[in-house]
């Protein structure tokens, strides 16, 4: 596994949770497994990681990247990684301190709300970078290298060979929107729901 590519999907989940956990949640209820890898698909985060500098050089052969444009590309992604890696470690310390003000005895609703107020500064700033990222990588690419990267993009949302689902399900459940929501389906739903969330193959 390409440990920045790893860090890059890690990045988009993280940040599409806290961005669409509700959406999530319903899809989940209405569509299953199913309904939340589509709606995962449509998230512009997911499509920029899908066409970034590390998916792009992950498929320079199918893409016929020259040497310049794998160094251009290499540039990029280094740039890009210290800002994702930090991002990432922000996003959890939120995580840690909204548990901390929720989880207790006392609910602590001012800390709660100015948590969520710096995680979404923080989702609109690492949304936007990496939309640039992706721009950027578009501008390297030529016409027919930028149609084959978005085509090969689906393998990486199926996450083929990448953390597999119940890896994804269990980074998800971190984000405190996501815990919240799942303590409540189980609640409606009873036990059995959430064991066919985790095991979609049983029935």
């Amino acid at each position: 596994m390409n440990r920045k590519i790893f860090g890059a999907f890690a990045l988009a989940l993280v940040l599409m949770a806290g961005v669409f956990a509700t959406r999530a949640l319903y899809a989940q209820a209405r569509g299953g497994m199913g309904g939340m890898m589509s709606m995962m698909r449509d998230c512009p985060m997911m499509g920029a990681m899908a066409q970034g500098p590390d998916a792009a050089l992950k498929h320079r052969q199918e893409l016929g990247l020259t040497a310049a444009q794998v160094q251009r590309l290499e540039s990029l992604a280094q740039e890009a990684s210290p800002a994702s890696r930090q991002a990432m470690e922000r996003m959890q310390a939120l995580h840690r301190e909204i548990r901390q003000a929720s989880d207790g005895d006392q609910f602590d609703e001012p800390a709660v709300r100015a948590a969520f107020e710096r995680m979404g500064a923080l989702h609109t700033e690492m949304g936007v970078s990496m939309l640039r990222t992706q721009h950027q990588t578009r501008q390297i690419l030529n016409a027919d290298q930028r149609a084959k990267l978005q085509e090969l993009g689906g393998g990486m949302m199926g996450m083929h060979g990448m953390m597999g689902m119940h890896g994804m399900m269990g980074m998800m459940e971190n984000c405190p929107m996501m815990r919240g929501g799942m303590m409540g389906g189980r609640m409606m739903h009873g036990d059995s729901g959430a064991h066919r969330m985790h095991h979609p193959e049983q029935r």
